[in-house]
């Protein structure tokens, strides 16, 4: 979380750090790839008061501009972003709280080696581009998946222009596809969460005055039953 400091001493939270770099090896050779996390600013509108006012937000695209140019610095030019951010790609266009993120980003440093930009947050489909950056985002509840593939130069540290790819697949179960074989690893992760989780998901936090479905319509005073 590299936008998320208290508000006591001005540093990153819980001993997290801003960014990581992973090698990655290829016979006798091998490239440093940075990741900078990144977490929206609008956290003030969507949780409590207690939860987000010991932290300060700083703004993404100034952040993102800062820790590129520190890991430019070291030599690593192969860029990520995992940004908790949203972004939408519909009728061949891509919008949203990311491509205005990105967009800021060429303002500040036309020049930047951010390559691949992975957002979340709005729960939406996308995959486009701004500038010379990638941008995806696989919907939501693991109902999609990042597919993003390139090429590495080692004598640049950088990917190969024009080499990145980028696709966003569904997930496919076996209800969509009968020969599909559901992965019993996974199956346990899940069967494990719920049982942590069921203590929480399967208490009674109240009672419908009359049986009938509890809808999120909005009234005139935009409230709904749930």
């Amino acid at each position: 979380i590299a936008n998320v400091v208290n508000r006591s001493n001005g540093k990153i939270p819980f001993g997290f750090k801003p960014y990581t770099i992973k090698t990655v090896k290829q016979g006798k050779k091998n490239v440093k790839v940075g990741f900078i996390g990144i977490l929206t600013t609008t956290m003030p509108s969507l949780t409590t008061y207690n939860n987000y006012h010991p932290y300060r937000y700083l703004d993404e695209a100034k952040t993102i501009a800062k820790y590129e140019k520190i890991l430019r610095n070291k030599g690593v030019k192969a860029i990520v972003v995992l940004a908790h951010t949203g972004a939408n790609s519909a009728d061949n266009q891509t919008t949203g709280a990311s491509v205005d993120i990105l967009k800021k980003l060429y303002k500040i440093d036309p020049h930047n080696s951010v390559d691949l930009y992975i957002a979340a947050h709005s729960h939406q489909y996308a995959n486009g581009a701004v500038g010379n950056t990638k941008i995806v985002q696989a919907a939501s509840f693991s109902k999609a998946y990042d597919d993003s593939i390139g090429y590495i130069d080692p004598s640049t540290n950088d990917f190969v222009k024009g080499s990145l790819i980028t696709h966003v697949y569904p997930v496919m179960s076996s209800t969509d596809d009968k020969d599909i074989k559901a992965d019993p690893d996974v199956e346990q992760v899940i069967k494990d969460a719920q049982q942590r989780t069921s203590k929480i998901t399967n208490s009674v936090i109240g009672k419908a005055e009359k049986a009938k479905d509890i809808t999120k319509d909005l009234n005139s005073d935009t409230e709904n039953e749930v």
